[in-house]
This record gives structure tokens, sequence and C-alpha cells, in this order.
């Protein structure tokens, strides 16, 4: 979905579907990072991932609890209504390498998180039901404390922006 154009969720199931399905995205991101950079011998960004996995995975436990009492629709992926190209809590696959550094990680992950309040903030701002609003607004409060617990992380962090050393790099023909 393009930003500008308007996000159409007219129910608090439409809007239960899309977030559900942002967070299993993110979820699934993670994990797959995490499990990458295990293999790459790179466990400090490894388990940055995924210890953001397992929150997520919380949050969707929450999530599936509120949706319990509706009735989800199908959303087809390209019908989605978060608010870019791509879903707003998908990390930016270009800016993860093997060799990043756990501060790295957590900066990405903290950008997309950052995303997904901007899409909560969105609904909030273009959506006409007020449930769904109410809904967000709630969302918003708990997706806000998380970014201030990941950016207080990074504030706490030591500085490991060392590049590690590649013990298996690429070969390079000469």
């Amino acid at each position: 979905m393009s930003e500008d154009k308007k996000i159409d969720i007219e129910t608090e199931a439409e809007f239960l579907a899309n977030v559900i399905a942002l967070k299993m995205e993110f979820e699934e991101r993670l994990e797959g990072l995490a499990d990458c950079l295990a293999i790459h011998n790179n466990p400090a960004a490894s388990d940055v991932f995924r210890g953001l996995a397992s929150h997520i995975t919380s949050n969707i436990q929450k999530l599936e609890a509120v949706a319990a009492n509706h009735q989800l629709p199908v959303i087809p992926p390209w019908e989605y209504q978060w608010h870019c190209s791509d879903d707003p809590e998908a990390l930016c696959i270009d800016q993860a390498h093997y060799m990043m550094s756990s501060r790295q990680a957590l900066e990405l992950a903290l950008f997309n998180e950052k995303r997904s309040v901007e899409f909560l903030n969105k609904v909030v701002d273009q959506v006409n039901n007020n449930a769904v609003k109410q809904l967000a607004a709630g969302m918003i409060a708990m997706e806000q404390e998380f970014t201030e617990s990941m950016q207080q992380a990074l504030d706490d962090m030591e500085d490991d922006m060392q590049p590690c050393e590649d013990l298996d790099p690429p070969n390079m023909p000469e």
C-alpha cells in the first residue's frame, strides 16, 4: 500500500486481522534472521532477534485473545492495509548482514517498531469506526512502551560496533 493511500479498515475484525498478520510477519522475519545469524556464528545479534521474536509472540497471543470474540476475515496479503509498500514491521533486509553487531540488530528492530507505531497512528487518524480507533490507540500505548524499552536497552548497551572476525569469509575469485 502506498504511503498516500488512505487506510480502508471498517471493522474491529478487519483491524485485528491486519495487525495479527503484521505481527506474525515480523515474528517470522525475526526468527529467520536469528537462525541465519546463529548459523553464521553471530550469537550476540541472533540472541537480540530471538528475544524480540519472543516478545512479539507474546503480543500475538494477546491479540489472538482479543480476536477470539471476532470472526476475522481472510485478507489476501496484497490487500493488507499498512501504509507502505512493505509491511511496517518487516525488517529492512538490505540493512541486515551476517556480521552485524547486537547494537545494529537492535537499531534495525527499533526502526521497524517505530514504523508500526506510525501505522497505528494512521489508523487512529483515518478510520471512522470508534471501536477500531480505541483498539489502535491501546496498541499505540503498548508499542510505544516497547519502543521506549528498546531505546533504553540501546542507551544502556555497550558499544559493540566493532565488526566481529569473519572466521569463514566468502571465497572471492582472484
